[in-house]
C-alpha cells in the first residue's frame, strides 16, 4: 500500500439467483466469499516520517512462537508488522410477496461466518459468526399513505482463543502455557415503524425502534477473568415535516433521537474484588444524541440547489480509558464523561449547459467536546487520572470541504470528467495537536479524473485517476499521534461492464 512491504491481496466473489415466483412473489438467494492477506504499518511517530516517510519499516522485535519439550520459549525476531488477514462466506435469503392491493410483505433471512485478525502475532484470530432475520409488512392507505411494520432478530458470536505464557522458573527460564479466551454473543431483538402521510403540499414522516440488546461475554485475560450478561433496552426515533411550495422546490425540518451501543471491548470494565482482578459489565449507558436538521431543494435559475443545517447534541458520550484504582494498578473502564456538540451546513449547486455539466459543493463542519456532570466530578475525585479533552472537538474531521466537479459528454460513447476537492484543516484535535503532529495535519487539494466509453450498448469501458498531481497527505491521526494513516498515492483504475 503506502509504506514499503506493505500489501492488501484479496479476492472477492459474490453471485445471486432470483425466482419469480408468479402474483407478486419472488424468492431471491445470494451469497458471496472474501479472502485476504495483508501487511500493515501499526504505529509510526513523525519524528521517524520525517526521515524515511515511505521507506519507513517498523523496528525488529522478538516474539515468543511457543515452548519446547523442557518449558523454554521457541522465539523468533522480525519486523513489527501487522497481518490484517480475513476470510467470510455470507448467505442471503429473500422471499417478498404482495399480500393483497395495500399489502406487501418481505423477508431477509442472513447467515455469515469467518474469522479477521488485525495483529503483530500471526495466530490471534477472532472468529465470528452472525445469523437473523428482518421481517417487514408494508401497507399502503390513503391513496399516497405508507405504514411500514418491522421486526429484527439476529444473533452474533465472536472468539478469540490463544496462548500466553506464564513464568514458571526464574532460574531455569521455563515456563508453561497460559490458555486465554475472549467469548461473546450478542442477541438483538427490535421492533419498528415508520409511517409517511401526504397532505396535499404537505409531506408528514414519524419513524419509531424499540431494540433489545443481550450480551453475554466470557473473558479470561491474563490475571482477569469474568463472565456475565448485560440487558440493554433503547429507543430510536424520528419525525419530519415537508412542504412542496412548488414543483420543484420544498423545505423540510427533521429530527432524529439515535443511540450506540458498546461493542465487546466497553461492554466490560476492569475492577478488582477482594483483591482479585475481574472482568464485570460496564455501568455506562449507551450513548444517545439528537440531531436536528432543516434543508431546502428547488431549482432556481441554471442551478438545482441543495441546502441542508443540520446540528446535534450527545450528553453521555463513551470513553473507555485507563485508570487507577485504590491501590495503584491501572485498569481499563467506559464511562460517560463527555457532552459534544456539532453543528454544520452543506450547500450544492448543479447545472447543464448543453454537453456540459457542473457541480459544486460545500461542506461545513465544528464541534466542541466538554465534560458532563459526571465527568466533571469523576475527575474531580480522579485528578491523578486526568486527561483534558475539554478543549477538543471533532477528531480527524476537517472543517471546510469544498468540491468542484465537471463531466463532459463528448459523443453518445465517451465522456469524461474532473473533481477537484478541498479538505481544510484537521484542526479539531486537542489544542496542542499542531505541535503533537508536527504539522502534517494540514490543508489539502485533491484532482481526480474519469471516463468512460460505450463499447457496444451493452458493453461500457470505464477508468480513471486519482490524486492525478501525486499529493502527500495525511487522512487520520490517533489520540496519541502515535498511529498515521496516509492518504493513496496517485492511482489508475479501469473497469468493464457488461449487460445481458
Amino acid at each position: 500500500l503506502y509504506f514499503t512491504n506493505t500489501y492488501r491481496n484479496s479476492e472477492y466473489f459474490s453471485g445471486g439467483l432470483r425466482y419469480e415466483l408468479g402474483q407478486g412473489e419472488q424468492i431471491t438467494f445470494r451469497a458471496s466469499h472474501l479472502e485476504e492477506e495483508s501487511q500493515f504499518v501499526e504505529n509510526v511517530v513523525t519524528s521517524k516520517l520525517a526521515d524515511a516517510w515511505k521507506d519507513y519499516m517498523p523496528g525488529y522485535k522478538t516474539y515468543t512462537v511457543g515452548l519446547d519439550a523442557d518449558g523454554h520459549k521457541i522465539t523468533e525476531t522480525r519486523r513489527a508488522y501487522l497481518y490484517g488477514n480475513r476470510d467470510m462466506d455470507s448467505y442471503n435469503v429473500s422471499y417478498r410477496k404482495k399480500l393483497s392491493e395495500t399489502w406487501q410483505f418481505s423477508s431477509d433471512f442472513f447467515y455469515n461466518t469467518g474469522y479477521y485478525m488485525n495483529s503483530q502475532y500471526d495466530y490471534m484470530k477472532m472468529d465470528h459468526d452472525t445469523k437473523g432475520a428482518r421481517l417487514k409488512f408494508d401497507k399502503t392507505y390513503g391513496g399516497e399513505n405508507n405504514f411500514l411494520i418491522g421486526v429484527d432478530i439476529y444473533s452474533q458470536k465472536a472468539n478469540l482463543a490463544y496462548n500466553d505464557y506464564k513464568l514458571v522458573s526464574s532460574a531455569n527460564k521455563t515456563y508453561k502455557l497460559l490458555p486465554l479466551s475472549f467469548n461473546y454473543n450478542k442477541e438483538t431483538k427490535a421492533l419498528y415503524f415508520l409511517n409517511n402521510i401526504k397532505r396535499g403540499k404537505y409531506t408528514f414522516t414519524q419513524g419509531l425502534r424499540r431494540e433489545k440488546v443481550d450480551w453475554n461475554y466470557d473473558k479470561v485475560g491474563n490475571n482477569v477473568t469474568g463472565d456475565g450478561t448485560s440487558e440493554r433496552w433503547n429507543t430510536a426515533a424520528e419525525l419530519s415535516a415537508a412542504y412542496h411550495y412548488n414543483d420543484t422546490g420544498r423545505v423540510y425540518a427533521r429530527w432524529e433521537r439515535g443511540y450506540t451501543s458498546p461493542d465487546g471491548l466497553q461492554i466490560t470494565d476492569e475492577v478488582r474484588i477482594d483483591g482479585i482482578k475481574k472482568y464485570v459489565g460496564t455501568s455506562a449507558e449507551d450513548e444517545k444524541f439528537d440531531l436536528y436538521e432543516i434543508g431546502l431543494r428547488d431549482k432556481i435559475g441554471i442551478s438545482t440547489v441543495s441546502l441542508t443545517l443540520f446540528m446535534s447534541n450527545t450528553d453521555n458520550q463513551m470513553n473507555r480509558i485507563y485508570l487507577y484504582d485504590t491501590n495503584g494498578y491501572l485498569t481499563m473502564q467506559t464511562l460517560n464523561l463527555l457532552k459534544t456538540k456539532r453543528k454544520g451546513a452543506e450547500v450544492s449547486f448543479k447545472q447543464k449547459f448543453g454537453k456540459l455539466d457542473l457541480e459544486e459543493a460545500y461542506a461545513y463542519l465544528h464541534g466542541y467536546s466538554d465534560y458532563n456532570e459526571f465527568g466533571a466530578n469523576f475527575f474531580k475525585e480522579n485528578d491523578k487520572n486526568l486527561i483534558d479533552w475539554t478543549r477538543s472537538g471533532l477528531k480527524k474531521v476537517p472543517k471546510h470541504k469544498a468540491t468542484l466537479k465537471t463531466n463532459y459528454t463528448f459523443n453518445d460513447k465517451f465522456s469524461a470528467g474532473i473533481t477537484y476537492t478541498f479538505f481544510g484543516q484537521y484542526n479539531n484535535f486537542l489544542a496542542d495537536a499542531d505541535a503533537a503532529d508536527g504539522g502534517i495535519m494540514e490543508s489539502h487539494a485533491l484532482v481526480d479524473l474519469n471516463m468512460k466509453y460505450k463499447i457496444k450498448k451493452n458493453i461500457e469501458l470505464y477508468g480513471g485517476i486519482t490524486n492525478i498531481f501525486n499529493k502527500a497527505y495525511y487522512e487520520y491521526a490517533g489520540d496519541s499521534f502515535a498511529t498515521l494513516i496516509p492518504g493513496a498515492d496517485r492511482t489508475y483504475y479501469m473497469g468493464l461492464k457488461y449487460n445481458f
